[in-house]
């Protein structure tokens, strides 16, 4: 074996021992240093939550010392479809139904099942009661029922142009925009999984 040999092979262990330290250096990032972040996101599924960007709670307190919520966080419930899930020959029958229950175009509906795509699809998002219970009694195979937590105003317009709102920013991430929630975004977001 000539030096030029005994080189190459030396340069080329030297570069598989520093792409295998990269790897196990990652897998120790994701398995150890993120596993709570990661817990987190597979008790949320497991839930059947779609988000887990909660945020803090703002209150007015009275003269007297009470509490009443301003903005807090509340699970909404969600209609999604599987389009590729759907029988092809029901899809009219189902985007009807799902029409009617929904109030959006039949016609959107139908276009979002034959696409056949294999990723959820959300149709309407705050339904009330009713609807989910009407949903759920269809039965419909690749429709289903999830929960997105929200913020949700309960005192609903009252003290706006102080508190706020919770928009998304450039990068697609939640931020509050404007009076309360944008002063106190970073406490209010929390940091680090911590609440």
């Amino acid at each position: 074996m000539s030096k030029g040999d005994s080189l190459r092979i030396h340069l080329f262990l030297i570069g598989f021992f520093i792409s295998f330290g990269l790897i196990g250096y990652r897998l120790f990032i994701v398995s150890y240093v993120n596993h709570a972040r990661y817990l987190k996101t597979a008790e949320t599924q497991v839930e059947r939550i779609n988000n887990i960007l909660t945020r803090g709670t703002i209150s007015f307190i009275d003269r007297v010392g009470d509490q009443t919520g301003a903005a807090t966080n509340k699970k909404f419930p969600v209609v999604s479809i599987v389009p590729a899930q759907v029988q092809t020959e029901r899809a009219g029958e189902v985007a009807q139904a799902l029409s009617d229950i929904t109030g959006i175009n039949a016609d959107v509906i139908n276009t979002i099942i034959t696409s056949r795509a294999d990723v959820s699809r959300t149709l309407n998002k705050k339904l009330d009661p009713d609807q989910v219970a009407r949903v759920e009694r269809l039965a419909l195979r690749g429709v289903s029922i999830t929960y997105q937590t929200d913020l949700y105003y309960p005192s609903d317009s009252l003290a706006a142009d102080v508190l706020g709102f919770l928009g998304y920013n450039c990068g697609c991430s939640r931020t509050g925009h404007y009076g309360v929630e944008a002063f106190y975004d970073g406490e209010l977001s929390g940091s680090g999984g911590q609440q």
